[in-house]
């Protein structure tokens, strides 16, 4: 007995089966027991039935008709014996009216007696019976039932610290927040499936699918209600996979699918039914919210034989996709590696560059379109890499916002601009206000009054001649703390205008408390003049309000005449110039005229 109970404690330390440990218990009874046969039933995930676990010397037809048993009393032996969570003991099945159901096989299969225990927990939970059947019409003396006893404590013991394993073995491998699959249990999955397709010459595909528009929301209604619209989104995709996919959690808003496939088109398919799902809107805690996905695509073999480099090339695809405007779909190409490279040696020389003085300013006029005069002019920033040569603000840009370093290089360009605006005045050139875009990240700082105070005194630029622009979504993040800074700022003569309006979704309540002097018509409504229904409103809009429109990205006579006529109060674009360096853009400011006339337009151009 003694030897039985190591051999088990042995088959448990080296994380042997269950059913493994269960047959060598029953083993050890029936030796200890030479004409008794024993079976082991395991309570189900119901907690109402029984559950054949181990019966390796009872006759399989007897094994079958007791393979579920419900519990309750008078339910036989094993369920009577777990319904009172004590030992019954049945010395005569054939005439027992607890066993009906199995009178007749007994008398065939000559199975004459049966003892049931219960196996109960720690806390006095069943978590099953162990059953010793005899041929003969008997009953156990005490000897047998101390034996018996010892060994359903044992198994009680066994079948807890497996549950607590299962349990544990779950946590590892399940997202807390979704109930998905984690990264961890994803990873193994597509190693499996990768082991089996190289086998079988066939292909496995990995999507990786990332949220757009996900962050506002937890900017705007904070990370409780973040959370619980990603419980619900994890939901919305889940149902929409089918079961043989394998859908997981990987990060943030973030998740993966791994699907075998024979052709490209699959994956595709399968993409386009997401995407499509993803478009429905999505009503939660009385909000309304319009959360679409961009999914990239890798393949087994054509784009890495390991499991870690399939997940970063879709990864990559993904970032691709929102790269370029999001909410689509987009198979992996090897350059795009290359392009996440050329990104990570930009990112490394940002900090080099601002110290080298390599990064500079252009500026843009913006032109008033009642005097023909410079009103403003828009500071814009260049990178002149000693290597790249001149890198567009569209490449380092959104990787200066992802990194955090917008906060130093926004701070440069504003005192740059400031100390040339101060420089043109100190000439005696006619003085305009310098425009400086501003972005949520920086406006987030509680620095951000104090930083700007800071360097009006260093320059020494009257603040009235300087302008900040800060887009529409950005100040609708944390948008009751932005009215505080922009009303802050108002009052120290600063002027504030509102960029790439009509893109946002800010309400016309919050508009009106922003504390600011004009708003930008975005460059794509511009472009649709004469059938400028956006911007029409929008000017409609600003006058109600009271406050300047502006409109950038003006190409054409017809849209500068168009806007004009309408009532737009200054216009900006590469009809009136390009961005200009400091020292030629001293022409243009000495001149500050346009001439309008017969719809023709002359400014000094580059």
């Amino acid at each position: 007995m003694i030897k039985g109970h190591q051999e088990v404690l042995e088959m448990m330390v080296n994380g042997r089966p269950l059913s493994d440990i269960l047959h060598k218990l029953i083993r050890i009874v029936e030796t200890i027991f030479a004409d008794k046969i024993c079976s082991i039933h395991l309570v189900d995930e119901t907690g109402e039935m029984l559950q054949l676990a181990a019966a390796p010397s009872l006759p399989g037809e007897y094994s079958r008709s007791i393979d579920v048993v419900k519990i309750g009393p008078g339910r036989g032996a094993c369920g009577s014996a777990a319904w009172h969570k004590k030992t019954v003991i049945v010395s005569n099945l054939w005439s027992d009216p607890a066993c009906r159901p199995w009178r007749d096989i007994a008398r065939r299969l000559d199975i004459r007696s049966c003892w049931s225990l219960p196996v109960l927990s720690a806390s006095n939970k069943v978590l099953g019976t162990f059953a010793v059947y005899s041929r003969h019409v008997c009953t156990p003396n005490k000897e047998n039932v101390k034996v018996v006893e010892m060994l359903s404590f044992l198994l009680g013991e066994i079948i807890e610290k497996y549950h607590a394993g299962l349990k544990m073995e779950r946590l590892a491998y399940l997202d807390p927040l979704t109930s998905l699959p984690n990264r961890r249990y994803f990873i193994e999955r597509l190693e499996q499936a990768l082991t089996a397709a190289e086998s079988e010459r066939s292909k496995v595909g990995v999507l990786f699918l990332g949220l757009d528009w996900f962050k506002p929301i937890n900017d705007t209604f904070g990370h409780e209600m973040g959370d619980r619209v990603l419980q619900v989104v994890s939901r919305k995709i889940r149902e929409a996979l089918p079961q043989t996919k394998v859908l997981a959690r990987m990060d943030g808003d973030e998740f993966a699918v791994l699907s075998r496939i024979d052709r490209i088109e699959e994956a595709e398919l399968l993409c386009k039914q997401l995407l499509r799902i993803m478009e429905e809107p999505l009503y939660y805690a009385g909000h309304l919210f319009h959360i679409s996905a961009s999914i990239g695509i890798s393949l087994f073999p054509d784009h890495g034989g390991r499991a870690e480099d399939l997940i970063q090339h879709a990864d990559i695809a993904m970032c691709q996709v929102k790269s370029r405007g999001k909410k689509d779909y987009g198979l992996y190409e090897p350059k795009m590696s290359e392009k996440i490279y050329k990104n990570f040696m930009m990112v490394s020389d940002f900090n080099r560059a601002l110290r080298e003085n390599e990064f500079v300013l252009h500026y843009q006029p913006r032109y008033h379109t009642g005097t023909s005069k410079i009103q403003c002019v828009e500071a814009l920033i260049r990178w002149d890499h000693p290597e790249s040569g001149t890198i567009s603000p569209l490449e380092f840009i959104p990787l200066a916002e992802e990194t955090g370093f917008i906060i130093p290089l926004g701070k440069w360009v504003l005192r740059e601009a400031c100390r040339q605006n101060k420089a043109w005045q100190d000439q005696g050139l006619p003085p305009v206000r310098v425009a400086v875009n501003c972005s949520s990240r920086q406006l987030q700082q509680d620095d951000f009054i104090p930083m700007i105070k800071e360097v009006i005194a260093q320059t020494r630029l009257s603040p009235e001649w300087l302008e900040i622009e800060i887009t529409e979504s950005g100040l609708m993040r944390s948008e009751h703390t932005n009215i505080v800074k922009l009303r802050e700022l108002r009052s120290l003569g600063i002027h504030i205008s509102i960029d790439d309006f009509g893109t946002g979704y800010s309400s016309l309540n919050y508009l009106m408390q922003f504390d600011v002097h004009a708003l930008k018509i975005d460059r794509r409504f511009v472009q649709q003049i004469p059938n400028a229904v956006i911007a029409n409103t929008i000017i409609s809009l600003c006058r109600s309000l009271g406050l300047n429109v502006i409109a950038e990205g003006v190409e054409t006579v017809e849209q500068y005449e168009y806007l004009r006529r309408y009532g737009c109060d200054e216009v900006q674009g590469f009809l009136f110039g390009k961005p200009l360096p400091a020292k030629t853009f001293e022409m243009l400011l000495r001149k500050n005229e346009i001439l309008v006339r017969n719809t023709s337009i002359n400014a000094v151009q580059s």
